[in-house]
């Protein structure tokens, strides 16, 4: 992996020829068309020769139908607009998260390392990922590792209210998130091109490239490659190792207009990736060899500090295909038919050839493939509106090993109603809704509902409440212990939020309480910090509550803004891996600059943890567990493994300036103080650096 920076930039290289070859046909391509369309833009002529006895032919344009969203105007709070995202500082789509009320990224310092991003305390297993209302997890792990999500084809982000979480996707999980697709202007050509760099060589180019050829038929595509060379010293080989990352994704749409009332959408996205997943530095290695006075010199210094694997690594490759028909017979009411197959090998290896003593020996290849339908309805009403979602699916999952070769297979069905209603001239919004889900045989019911009061036009309250029966995915019920299968995972949850807005204030105020029955644990067979294969070893009632601030204060043109939470009681946090509070935020100057010509934000910064635990990782399940399995009294418990941390806090200076609406460009020097920290540990967070990039759109 030490030859990734150069294949990367010769192929950074290439992108940029390919991208400028583009601009040239897309550049004549659009004067063309601009010759065709009339100053009436839902009229286009078609082409005609210049003799002014001849009359100008009139087409009735063609008129995209959008995918409907999830969300309807009365939770705003809950979607991150495009506005938002661009000017949040990320290097990936797991960075949004923090500008969502309870979100947490379990951050192991790396790009490409899969970060856990947690939304009111649940993360891996527990959320589901849509795109464009089709989810997207993992079909083994029930999770979805978003370093394998584009973050530049996200037009807005849909982070579903917790009491309805459980409608979406098909797992019942509690939380559920909708990334809803950039969708740039069909009549006009549009390209689009980020790039970054940041310190040990990491960086990130991404091209974006939308034509519509023809009347009916418009083109997307979109190709990204991303990486970063690795930073460790192998002690032994005195050779570099550790977070060696390199992706390529690829995305291809095909929209057809067959009339104002059908659209046809094809969509195709492809995945590859390898990354080394390092486990983090080796700090028993550390408190063996130096004094305990040196511990933290050593942990920080990527010279001297030993990783615990310097041969583990993953593959994954992914192949998404997916056929939309979108329909509008009835005004109002939108029809949405989807048909996908998705596809996904992960090649997991550790100790690949068995050379380091002491470290599980694994060579495993885990695949799944998947085939499904899904079928939503709109019926909208004066007095209200009524949703329906129907989704059928079946999938295969293979496993190979040296030791075990298994293909399963297993087929899911969920229909979901929600019922909603205009009360008191639209000011008071109640719904009632629930979920029936069938897995090859066996039932699981949710339901619930929830009210959005419009004081006036400034404050919103909202109330939900909801009780589901949740799915135990493919890894959980291949690993767990045969006596913890017996009884079904319950979940409820109670969620309440005021949030205000005008003019130079934004808040939102929310709190929620979950609890669950009869909850899987994953723990180690002992407390042995070099076995990384968890399992499934106790079972356990656990509950969460949680409190949030969202806050964006603009004082002349200071902003001020922060999104804190604070999670109760340390064992139900313990539970759930939760540091005790997390706040991201800053205080930014922003204005528009040079005759509207520059949009500035710049400021600081901010995020800081509180109290936590240990947390280590399963990559291959997409597991995070804190406990080890022993035996007390003659029975089976899980024991929390030792270890607390203190409080975190990190500052970077922050610029982003849009300049003419067309580029965008991107400065942060980051971690201005050098603060030596970690989230997860032992994994060091990056050290003081510059990184900088631009995002310029073209044709626009």
């Amino acid at each position: 992996m030490n030859n990734l920076q150069k294949i990367f930039s010769r192929k950074k290289i290439l992108l940029i020829l390919l991208f400028f070859s583009y601009q040239l046909f897309a550049l004549d391509d659009f004067q063309v068309k601009n010759e065709k369309i009339s100053a009436d833009s839902l009229i286009i002529k078609t082409a005609i020769p210049k003799d002014s006895t001849s009359a100008v032919k009139r087409i009735p344009a063609r008129i995209p139908l959008r995918i409907t969203s999830l969300l309807n105007e009365n939770f705003k709070t809950s979607i991150i607009s495009k506005k938002t995202l661009e000017t949040t500082d990320y290097r990936t789509t797991a960075d949004f998260f923090t500008n969502v009320p309870f979100g947490f990224i379990r951050d192991l310092g790396s790009i490409g390392q899969p970060n856990e991003a947690l939304i009111y305390g649940q993360g891996f297993g527990n959320v589901s990922f849509l795109s464009d209302g089709i989810s997207i997890n993992n079909r083994l792990s029930n999770a979805l590792d978003l370093n394998l999500f584009q973050s530049e084809s996200i037009d807005s982000i849909e982070v579903i209210p917790l009491s309805r979480g459980f409608l979406y996707g098909v797992m019942n999980n509690p939380v559920s998130v909708n990334f809803i697709s950039r969708q740039p202007e069909l009549r006009k050509p549009y390209s689009r091109i980020k790039y970054y760099q940041a310190p040990n060589s990491e960086g990130l180019i991404d091209g974006i490239f939308s034509l519509t050829p023809f009347n009916r038929i418009n083109t997307y595509f979109e190709i990204t490659n991303q990486n970063t060379n690795p930073t460790y010293t192998n002690q032994n080989t005195k050779t570099l190792v550790g977070t060696d990352h390199s992706n390529w994704m690829g995305y291809a749409r095909l929209h057809y207009l067959l009339s104002n009332n059908i659209n046809i959408i094809a969509r195709y996205k492809y995945i590859k990736t390898i990354t080394q997943l390092f486990g983090g530095v080796d700090a028993d290695s550390i408190s063996r060899a130096y004094f305990p006075s040196q511990f933290d010199q050593i942990l920080y210094d990527k010279f001297s500090a030993p990783v615990k694997f310097t041969n583990r690594y993953q593959k994954v490759s992914g192949h998404n295909f997916s056929l939309r028909m979108l329909v509008n017979f009835i005004e109002h009411s939108p029809t949405d038919i989807s048909f996908y197959y998705q596809t996904n090998l992960t090649e997991f290896r550790q100790n690949e050839y068995a050379n380091q003593k002491n470290i599980e020996y694994i060579v495993d290849d885990n695949k799944h493939s998947t085939i499904g339908g899904n079928l939503r309805q709109d019926f909208n009403f004066d007095f209200g509106k009524l949703t329906s979602n129907t989704n059928f699916e079946k999938g295969k999952y293979t496993l190979e090993s040296p030791f075990v070769s298994e293909e399963t297979t297993k087929s899911l069905f969920s229909t979901t109603a929600i019922a909603s209603f205009n009360l008191l001239n639209n000011s008071l919004n109640p719904s009632l809704f629930g979920k029936y889900t069938n897995s090859s045989g066996n039932s699981y019911v949710g339901f619930g509902a929830d009210a959005v009061l419009s004081v006036d036009e400034s404050i919103k309250l909202y109330a939900g409440a909801s009780s589901l029966e949740k799915l135990r995915s493919y890894w959980e019920e291949r690993f767990a212990l045969a006596q913890l299968k017996k009884n079904k995972q319950k979940i409820s949850s109670i969620e309440f939020s005021a949030s205000f807005g005008n003019k130079n204030l934004k808040a939102t105020v929310g709190y929620f309480n979950q609890t669950s029955s009869n909850t899987f644990i994953a723990v180690i067979q002992e407390q042995d910090k070099m076995k990384t294969s968890a399992f499934y070893g106790d079972v356990k009632n656990i509950s969460l509550q949680g409190l949030n601030l969202k806050l964006d204060l603009k004082v002349w043109k200071i902003l001020f803004s922060t999104n804190s939470s604070y999670y109760f009681n340390k064992e139900n946090r313990n539970d759930y891996k939760l540091p005790e509070f997390t706040s991201y935020g800053g205080i930014y100057y922003v204005d528009t600059l040079f005759n509207n010509n520059l949009k500035l934000r710049s400021g600081i910064n901010y995020f800081s943890i509180g109290e936590r635990n240990q947390v280590m990782m399963d990559f291959e399940k997409s597991n995070s567990f804190n406990k080890y399995y022993t035996i007390i009294s003659s029975l089976p418990t899980s024991v929390l493994i030792d270890g607390s941390f203190s409080p975190s806090f990190q500052i970077d200076f922050f610029l982003a300036g849009k300049i003419q609406n067309s580029a965008t460009i991107y400065f942060v020097f980051e971690n201005l103080f050098n603060a030596k920290y970690f989230i997860v540990p032992y994994y060091p967070k990056q050290a003081r650096g510059i990184r900088f990039g631009v995002a310029w759109e073209f044709l626009d």
